[in-house]
């Protein structure tokens, strides 16, 4: 399941999206978290299996000074800093919004992922 109004994959928090605020009911289901990321954030580093052609199997941020990343396991997503999904998501938002009000490029690919900021 996807958020109906940003395309994230399903994570709600407090019965809300956890990119875009918009109301969302279910269970959090973060498959698809790591193409979803790496393709809607410029600054990310993004590992690849070889010749980058697999799917990500990392996705690397600096964000307000802290080091997010998310990395597949087998079928599982490790966090780092470590919280649940949703959780985790929302933290990212928040550092990512105070690095964009500095600067223009990532204040318009998170306005144009249908990202609210924080």
């Amino acid at each position: 399941m996807r958020c109906e109004v940003c395309g994230a994959p399903s994570l709600p928090l407090l019965g809300a999206c956890a990119f875009c605020r918009a109301a969302l009911a279910g269970e959090p289901d973060p498959s698809g978290l790591l193409e979803y990321l790496a393709g809607r954030l410029p600054r990310a580093s993004v590992g690849r299996g070889l010749l980058g052609r697999s799917p990500p199997r990392e996705v690397r941020i600096v964000a307000a000074g802290t080091d997010y990343q998310v990395t597949r396991s087998g079928r599982n997503l490790r966090f780092g800093p470590e919280a649940p999904p949703p959780e985790w998501v929302d933290r990212l938002l928040k550092d990512l919004s105070r690095d964009a009000a500095a600067d223009a490029r990532l204040r318009a690919a998170m306005t144009r992922a249908g990202w609210a900021l924080r």
